[in-house]
């Protein structure tokens, strides 16, 4: 089984985003939160989808949004025009994409994606992550593996440790299954930043909603 994230994970090498990771991970408990949107956080509708985030974040959908979205990042400096050149050329490769543009120290682009992919009923959360786990590049390293616990959804809760030219980061990741539909929700940022950022990421995925 080939799956979709695996073809996104090229796209996000180049921009310094990622996606998934190889097998070896240690199972980690996942305390139950209930989904509360938190005062000065917006509304974010993708294609088909709805999640809450902090204030600072800026995004949406890429179809709709895409000139918007480019002149933000770019706005950010000249070192994000790669990005926003990769953004602008795939505007199809994700349902929601958005960043953060209060950059750390470290310069990290702190951002969030969540990709979308039709899959046949026999299709496991279990089956759907071995599949990832098999196509996808060294360079990420699952550290962390539990069962997500959305009051909505099934899902996998997946810690990921990145390096990609010499810059680490981290990930939170949750795969969802919503009858045929999986989707993958994707938060990277600096290495150094996520530990006080994870409690703003666990609680953005409880309010993750598909509109379909």
């Amino acid at each position: 089984m080939k799956t979709r994230v695996s073809v996104i994970c090229l796209l996000l090498f180049s921009v310094i985003l990622s996606a998934c990771g190889p097998s070896k991970p240690k199972d980690t408990p996942v305390p139950t939160a209930t989904p509360i949107v938190l005062a000065g956080w917006n509304r974010f509708e993708g294609s088909g989808i709805e999640m809450w985030l902090p204030e600072s974040f800026e995004g949406g959908n890429l179809e709709n949004d895409l000139g918007v979205i480019v002149d933000k990042l770019k706005a950010l400096g000249p070192e994000f025009e790669s990005v926003a050149a990769n953004i602008e050329a795939n505007p199809t490769a994700f349902v929601l994409w958005a960043f953060d543009s209060e950059l750390g120290s470290a310069g990290y682009l702190t951002n969030v994606n969540v990709i979308q992919e039709q899959v046949v009923s026999a299709i496991t959360l279990d089956t759907y992550l071995q599949a990832v786990q098999q196509q996808l590049p060294s360079y990420l390293t699952i550290s962390e593996q539990g069962q997500g616990k959305l009051e909505l959804y099934d899902s996998i809760r997946l810690v990921i440790d990145t390096e990609i030219s010499g810059m680490k980061g981290k990930e939170l990741m949750y795969i969802i299954k919503d009858d045929n539909t999986i989707y993958v929700i994707t938060f990277a940022t600096a290495l150094d930043e996520f530990e006080a950022r994870l409690p703003d990421f666990d609680q953005a995925v409880q309010t993750f909603k598909s509109l379909e």
